[in-house]
C-alpha cells in the first residue's frame, strides 16, 4: 500500500467536497492510505475529520509568510511518502517537490495545475517566454527564482493535470518541460454523497435560472445575469435564484438593482450561502444553470449542475467549453455580452425540446465522466504501481 500525502496550505471545510478534499478521500477505496497536511485555518467540521486523515501545522510567522512549516514536514517525512499531491504551478509549490526529492530519489510527485489555456495567460508562462521577461523589470532575487525553477524545480514534477483536454493540448505543445507529461483529470460533482435525491426530469422542474459561487466578484460577473434577466423578465415567468457568498459591493448592486426594478424583488431569489444538500435541491428545481464568467477553471457548478439536468449557458473563457459544445449540453455567450446573454437565456426558454435535451445530454455526460470515483480511479492509473 501506498502512501499518498496531499499538500493544502489554505484548506478549508469547503473544500472537501473539491479536489483537495475529493482526491484523498477517494483514493482510499483504490488502497491508498491517504492523509491531508494543512494550517490551522478554521476549525474543521465532522465531514472533513471523519473522512479525511488530516495533519495539522500550526501557522507562526514564518509558516504565514514563508511557508517553512509545509517545507520542514516534507522534509522531515519524505522518506515516508510515496507520492507526493500538491496544486497549482508556482515556486513555493516547486520548491516543496524540491525539498520532498533531495533525499527520496524515488519519491512521486503529482502536481494539479487548475489552469485553464482559455482563461487567459499565467504568470508562470513567462518563465518560458523569453521575450516576455525581457519586458518587465526583474530584481536579482526574482532572476535567481526563475532561474531555479527553469533549470532544477520543475524537473522534480513526475505528473502535472489539468481540468480540460484543449489546455493540456495546447501547453504540452507550448511547453516542452511538461514532456508530455500533463494529463487531462476533470472536477467532479458529490451528488452521491447525497444518496435520497433523485434527479428530476424536465417536466419534474420548475421555470428557474440558477448561478451558484461567489456572488459579486469580478471574476463570475453576476452582475451581468442579472442585468440580463431583466430583459427575460419582461416575456417570461421565469425565476433568477443566486446562491452562494455575497460580498459587500454587490449587495450595494442590488440594493440599487431593486430600487430601479421593484417588480423583480419576487422574481429574484438572493439565497447566500447553502449547504450542498440546499444547493442540490436547487439544482434540482432549475432549468437552467448560467455562470457568465469573464475566465473560470473547471468549477465544480459545472458538473454539478449537469448532473441535476441543468441546460449550461456560460462563457467561451472556461474550461467545460469543448465538453458544453462537443456533448451539446449548453451555449456559449460572450463575456459582459448583456444583450447576447439574454439572447441565449431566451432561446432556452422558449425553446423547451433544445433546454430538455441540453440537460440530458449534460447529465448524461456527468454520470460517465464526473463522477469522483471514475476521476479518481482514472487518476490512480496515472500513478506509480499501488503494489
Amino acid at each position: 500500500m501506498k502512501t499518498f500525502v496531499t499538500i493544502f496550505p489554505n484548506y478549508r471545510n469547503i473544500h472537501f467536497r473539491k479536489d483537495p478534499g475529493q482526491i484523498p478521500f477517494r483514493l482510499k477505496k483504490f488502497n491508498y492510505e491517504t492523509r491531508l497536511v494543512t494550517y490551522d485555518n478554521e476549525k474543521l467540521d465532522s465531514e472533513s475529520i471523519t473522512n479525511l486523515n488530516i495533519k495539522i501545522i500550526q501557522k507562526g510567522y514564518w509558516s504565514r509568510n514563508f511557508n517553512l512549516g509545509m517545507l520542514w514536514f516534507i522534509f522531515r517525512s519524505r522518506r515516508s511518502i510515496d507520492i507526493l499531491h500538491l496544486f497549482h504551478l508556482e515556486f513555493q509549490t516547486l520548491l516543496m517537490a524540491y525539498f520532498y526529492k533531495l533525499r527520496n530519489k524515488k519519491g512521486f510527485v503529482y502536481l494539479k495545475m487548475d489552469n485553464c489555456h482559455y482563461s487567459g495567460y499565467y504568470p508562470w508562462e513567462d518563465l518560458w517566454q523569453s521575450q516576455n521577461l525581457l519586458k518587465t523589470k526583474r530584481t536579482f532575487k526574482q532572476r535567481v527564482k526563475d532561474n531555479l525553477v527553469r533549470k532544477i524545480l520543475i524537473n522534480k514534477v513526475d505528473l502535472f493535470t489539468i481540468e480540460d483536454n484543449g489546455s493540456k493540448d495546447y501547453f504540452n505543445g507550448q511547453y516542452p518541460f511538461f514532456k508530455n507529461n500533463l494529463k487531462t483529470s476533470f472536477n467532479g460533482h458529490t451528488a452521491d454523497m447525497e444518496p435520497n435525491i433523485k434527479v428530476k426530469s424536465f417536466s419534474e422542474k420548475d421555470n428557474v435560472i440558477i448561478t451558484a459561487g461567489s456572488l459579486g466578484i469580478y471574476q463570475k460577473a453576476t452582475e451581468i445575469l442579472v442585468e440580463a434577466f431583466v430583459k427575460v423578465a419582461k416575456e417570461t415567468n421565469w425565476e433568477l435564484h443566486l446562491a452562494g457568498p455575497i460580498t459587500e459591493p454587490f449587495k450595494e448592486f442590488l440594493n440599487n438593482f431593486f430600487r430601479k426594478h421593484p417588480d423583480l424583488k419576487n422574481r429574484i431569489t438572493v439565497h447566500g450561502l447553502l449547504t450542498r444538500r440546499e444547493l442540490f435541491n436547487l439544482y434540482n428545481r432549475a432549468k437552467i444553470f448560467c455562470l457568465p464568467s469573464r475566465y473560470e477553471g473547471f468549477a465544480n457548478v459545472f458538473s454539478e449542475s449537469m448532473y441535476f439536468n441543468n441546460a449550461i449557458i456560460t462563457t467561451p473563457y472556461v474550461a467545460v467549453r469543448d465538453i458544453i459544445v462537443e456533448n451539446k449540453c449548453g451555449l456559449l455567450v460572450e463575456k459582459e455580452d448583456v444583450d447576447g446573454l439574454a439572447l441565449s437565456l431566451s432561446k432556452l426558454i422558449n425553446d423547451k425540446g433544445m433546454n430538455e435535451e441540453f440537460g440530458k445530454n449534460g447529465h448524461a455526460f456527468a454520470i460517465e465522466y464526473l463522477n469522483w470515483d471514475k476521476i479518481v480511479e482514472e487518476l490512480s492509473l496515472k500513478l506509480p504501481d499501488n503494489k
